[in-house]
């Protein structure tokens, strides 16, 4: 890969203090399917003496990211940066439990408005948007081809949530770090419109309107969570990845699987969540590390996948392992068996498959969206600046 451009913000007069590392504060960034990166900073990007700390959202066309625009300045740490799949709307959440719904005042990417406001009172980890039903898949016999219109192909899927006549519901559904899942419907009828007596996205003199909610528990027994993933579905759930990243018993550190739906009848929401297989990260490449922690989670595909990604560090470095879901029979004692035919029972498990390993700590992990047939990659990002192209079904150096 060949490095196109760099941006790097301007030097500061004063001390240049590393504010993110004294007060353990991630950097958050998320681009979106209309080439408009988010991302966050703890001062502005115009400052050059450190006095303007703070929790800020800016953005930026990634084909001129010297032209940055800030969309807020948040009040507590921002935990979660999302865009739905269309890149009209962009989320924040924090870890106080405020999420943020904005979007582009007059299509201009240089003002930002903000629509609506929902409190969950929890620290957020993770939120992704409702599916809209429409899935693209690149077809790599094609790939040559001029016209869009034939290299790419419409796949069925089904919308994450319906509503009346089968049309697909805009909203959210999101994960805090108690184990409790939050969801809440965008209205069809934005507050910018001209339907909407408050054309200007406000409610009155109190700020953007404020949502209604649901709330469910994601399992049995809510438990303490450092990390998760969603995936969706081909028919119309959400698959949800958790894990507790600080657990010190590398035996006792469990991948947890659910599958998550949500209906709407009327105006209500309702949310079902049920749990699936799950491992032990003991059976994986790390068995024999006392101090092996999981970093991060990352389903390998966006939609309808079967496989997933662990991060995990230790004193020696990292490991990215992958997890795939398999099918396995056992077969049945003949005094319980069709005397007419051999049967057998069939259950999902899952199997470790491969791993890669690597000296430095791993920073983060991104998925492509879009493959030729067996061509998907992995991008992970280290503490040592360095970044890894690895093959999704391998994990081998691409």
């Amino acid at each position: 890969m060949e490095m196109l451009f760099a941006v790097q913000r301007k030097a500061s007069n004063g001390l240049n203090f590393n504010l993110e590392n004294r007060c353990n504060v991630s950097t958050k960034c998320k681009v979106s399917t209309t080439n408009i990166c988010a991302f966050t900073r703890n001062t502005e990007i115009n400052d050059t003496t450190n006095t303007t700390w703070g929790f800020h959202t800016y953005i930026c066309d990634v084909n001129t990211p010297w032209y940055a625009y800030k969309v807020t300045s948040n009040a507590f740490p921002i935990s979660v940066l999302e865009w739905d799949i269309a890149g009209k709307y962009l989320l924040i959440a924090d870890i106080s439990g405020s999420v943020q719904i904005w979007i582009q005042k007059d299509n201009l990417i240089s003002e930002w408005t903000q629509l609506y406001q929902v409190n969950f009172h929890e620290h957020i980890i993770r939120a992704v948007f409702f599916h809209n039903g429409r899935k693209i898949l690149m077809l790599s016999d094609k790939k040559d081809i001029s016209h869009y219109s034939e290299k790419f192909q419409r796949m069925k899927f089904a919308p994450s949530v319906r509503q009346f006549g089968g049309v697909a519901a805009e909203g959210v559904l999101l994960v805090t770090n108690t184990g409790m899942l939050g969801s809440f419907v965008i209205p069809n009828e934005s507050p910018l419109s001209g339907n909407n007596p408050n054309g200007n996205g406000i409610s009155g003199p109190h700020g953007p309107f404020t949502l209604p909610r649901v709330t469910e528990s994601l399992g049995v027994i809510r438990n303490h969570i450092t990390d998760a993933d969603i995936s969706y579905g081909k028919n119309g759930n959400f698959m949800i990845a958790v894990v507790n990243g600080e657990c010190t018993n590398v035996s006792s550190i469990m991948i947890k699987c659910y599958r998550v739906t949500i209906k709407k009848q009327l105006d209500k929401l309702t949310i079902t969540s049920q749990a699936m297989p799950s491992f032990f990260l003991c059976e994986g490449a790390g068995r024999d590390i006392p101090d092996l922690r999981v970093t991060h989670l990352k389903w390998a595909s966006h939609e309808d996948s079967d496989s997933l990604l662990v991060g995990t560090k230790c004193s020696a470095g990292s490991f990215l392992e992958l997890w795939c879901l398999v099918e396995k029979s056992t077969p049945i004692h003949k005094l319980f068996q069709n005397p007419a035919k051999t049967e057998v029972f069939k259950f999902a498990t899952w199997a470790h498959q491969a791993n890669y390993r690597y000296t430095s700590v791993m920073r983060d992990i991104v998925t492509s969206r879009f493959y030729f047939g067996n061509s998907a990659y992995v991008f992970v990002a280290m503490a040592d600046n360095s970044i890894h192209c690895l093959h999704r079904d391998t994990l081998k150096r691409g």
